[in-house]
C-alpha cells in the first residue's frame, strides 16, 4: 500500500512539473513573437494560465490574422505560423502595462508551442 501512495506522488508531480514546463514554453514563444512582431515589447507582461481551445475555425483565425495586421500594436509585416489541421490551439492571455497604458491580448499557439498562430486584443 505505501508504494502505491508514492506512485501517486510520484506521477502527481510529474504531472505539476511537466504543466509548468509547458506554461514556459508558452511564455518563451510568446515573447519571442511579441519581441519580433510587436511596439510592446517594453511593457511590463502578466500572463494568464495557459489553455486549449477546438473552438477557432480556420476562417476565424485568418479574420483574426487580418484584424491583428491592423493593429496599432502590431508591425503590418507580421507573420504568422499554420495551423495544423484537426488540432486543438492553446492560447494564453497577456496583460501589458506601462504608466499610462494598459493593453490586453490573447496569442493563440499550435499544440507543439513552435509558433503563434494568431492574436487579438481584449
Amino acid at each position: 500500500m505505501k508504494s502505491l501512495s508514492k506512485s501517486f506522488i510520484i506521477f502527481g508531480l510529474a504531472l505539476v512539473l511537466s504543466g509548468c514546463g509547458q506554461k514556459h514554453k508558452a511564455k518563451s514563444v510568446i515573447v519571442s513573437f511579441i519581441e519580433e512582431n510587436t511596439t510592446l515589447a517594453d511593457m511590463n507582461r502578466s500572463f494568464d494560465r495557459l489553455d486549449s481551445t477546438y473552438r477557432l475555425t480556420d476562417s476565424i483565425i485568418v479574420s483574426m490574422q487580418q484584424q491583428a495586421r491592423q493593429l496599432p500594436q502590431l508591425k503590418k509585416n507580421v507573420s504568422f505560423g499554420k495551423r495544423p489541421k484537426g488540432e486543438a490551439l492553446l492560447y494564453q492571455r497577456v496583460k501589458f502595462c506601462n504608466e499610462s497604458d494598459t493593453i490586453r491580448m490573447t496569442f493563440y499557439m499550435d499544440r507543439a508551442m513552435t509558433n503563434v498562430v494568431a492574436c487579438k486584443e481584449n
